[in-house]
Order: C-alpha cells, then structure tokens, then sequence
C-alpha cells in the first residue's frame, strides 16, 4: 500500500485517483467501506459529485477482495479452533456439543426447522387464489390473457396446482375471470 500524503486536500485526493496516480488498492479499509477518501487532517468529508460512478464500483470490487482475503486468512484457524474445543476436556460439555454439532452442520449440513401453517382458506379459495396469480403473472409476463392459447397455458397450470392438492379440477370461470 502506497503511503499517502494527507496534507494534500481530499478534492486533490479524488483527482489522484481518477488520474491512475494511486489506486483503490491504496485507500485503506476505512475510505474502501466508505466510499470516501480522507482530507488533509485525515477526516472525511462530502464525496464530490463529479466522482465517476466506476471509481465507486472498484471501492466496493476491492472491499469485497479484502473481505474474502482476510476470510480466506482464517477459515483453517476457525476449523481447527472449533475442533479443537470439541475435544478438549477442559471445556464445559455443552460448549464442545455445540461445537461438535457446528462442525457436523458444516459437513452434513444444517437440518431444516420445520414450521406449521394453518391455512383458514377454504381449498376453493385457494385454488381461485392461486388462478388469480397466475392470471397476474401472466399478464406480468406480457401476455394477452384474453388470447385463448394463453387461458389454455393458465388452466393446464391451475390443473396441475388442483391435481397436486388433490383437489378437484377448478372450473374455467376462474381463469377466464367470469
């Protein structure tokens, strides 16, 4: 990292920038996660407007860079630690299960948390529910819902929606909005 003057104005700074004199690579991690440049005392001040757009997208390139650096930096040290605490008899019990339950999560992965949904609707509901959607969706997508392809495409998806719910088949009114 090039030493920088901070004598020198944060405008005078930019410039430098812009100009290729120094580069991202040359702020520290603070002006990088700002998006700022330091003024003659060190202190930040007002980003000028006529800072180019690209000048930001490589601070926030180079932030990300060193994050993943300094990740990479301590991933080993993180595993060995955590296994390290797993099997040490001088830790609490439930501190080396919760270890040794990080370790088998990071292996098998985590299992899923299961919630439970009540649905008040009642199945009717629902499926002209799921037909409004797909009549929206459609139309989203820029297709003409009046055009009778397109109805064929929205009911055979309601059918399979209804079949899949084991469900029966919904009446054509709800798609053709009757």
């Amino acid at each position: 990292m090039v030493k920088y003057d901070y004598a020198k104005s944060a405008d005078a700074r930019w410039r430098s920038l812009i100009a290729g004199e120094i580069s991202v690579k040359d702020l520290d991690d603070e002006e990088i996660a700002r998006g700022q440049v330091r003024g003659a005392k060190g202190q930040f001040g007002r980003r000028p407007e006529w800072v180019p757009r690209l000048v930001f997208d490589a601070m926030r390139r180079e932030i990300f860079t060193r994050g993943a650096n300094l990740w990479s930096e301590y991933y080993m040290k993180a595993i060995k630690t955590t296994a390290l605490i797993m099997v040490s008899p001088d830790v609490e019990p439930s501190v080396r299960l919760k270890a040794a339950t990080e370790i088998i999560n990071r292996i098998e992965g985590k299992p899923l948390d299961r919630s439970a949904i009540k649905i008040t609707a009642t199945r009717d509901e629902q499926v002209e529910a799921v037909g409004k959607a797909i009549t929206v969706m459609l139309s989203a997508l820029g297709h003409n819902i009046d055009d009778p392809r397109v109805r064929e495409v929205a009911f055979a998806a309601l059918n399979t929606v209804a079949d899949a719910g084991k469900a029966p088949t919904p009446d054509r009114r709800i798609i053709e909005g009757e």
